[in-house]
């Protein structure tokens, strides 16, 4: 599965189908409408709740506003299914690397949730 447009993609790996990548600049209006579906195969997915889920956000360089907002209520939604998640940023990516270290507020006292920066 996989989104992409002129800035952005966002794929998953079929070896590794817990996973999404996301690549490059999210300039999205609407990012559930493209993102939901992908997110939604990822939850629903048999060994979610075992292994846990990651969104990989390395090889992005910006993100917008409602993405960044999409992702929260993602992070938040998989948490009230009692899905491990794991966020990756890189600490190399200006913004991106700005908004995902504030987001490591969300890990505290809570296991479920991780934040890291490769």
């Amino acid at each position: 599965m996989q989104y992409k447009d002129k800035y952005f993609t966002v794929t998953a790996d079929p070896t590794q189908p817990l996973h999404l990548k996301f690549i490059g600049q999210s300039f999205l209006s609407e990012p559930s409408a493209v993102l939901q579906p992908l997110v939604e195969s990822l939850i629903k997915h048999p060994k979610a709740e075992s292994e846990g889920i990651s969104l990989d956000f390395s090889e992005s360089d910006y993100i917008n506003s409602p993405t960044l907002r999409y992702v929260l209520r993602t992070i938040h939604t998989i948490h009230l299914l009692k899905i491990p998640i794991t966020l990756y940023y890189s600490k190399e990516s200006g913004k991106t690397m700005q908004s995902f270290t504030g987001m490591k507020i969300l890990e505290t006292d809570n296991p479920a949730i991780r934040i890291q920066a490769l």
